[in-house]
């Protein structure tokens, strides 16, 4: 392709006429991989307080909740960590205490008493 027909479909795009079709000619759009990346930044974050707290494991007065290890006082989800027992912890949403207890099934370290 010679340069003076590049500059005529140059032209043709700047005036905002439709070219004819071509084997060696396409249009490029840098941003169409971008469009779902863009749609994924616009969307609005999940409101953590409404997940629901899933204990994961309890060890030495701390408690992995989403791979955090929390211990009394914290807050997660929106709500206070008040107390955390042998295999459950206590929260508190604004004026109520939950007890949840700890996920056995799918529980990371599994602690056992030894017996005399």
């Amino acid at each position: 392709m010679d340069v003076q027909k590049i500059a005529e479909k140059i032209e043709l795009l700047s005036a905002d006429q439709t070219l004819e079709a071509s084997v060696n000619y396409h249009v490029y759009d840098p941003f169409k991989r971008a469009k779902p990346l863009l749609a994924k930044i616009n969307e609005k974050p999940k409101d953590k307080r409404l997940e629901p707290i899933r204990v994961d494991t309890i060890l030495n007065n701390r408690a992995l909740i989403d791979g955090k290890w929390v211990k009394r006082g914290a807050v997660i989800h929106g709500a206070r960590v008040i107390a955390i027992k042998k295999d459950a912890i206590i929260v508190q949403y604004d004026e109520k205490e939950v007890l949840i207890p700890q996920n056995r099934a799918k529980s990371i370290i599994s602690t056992r008493e030894l017996q005399k």
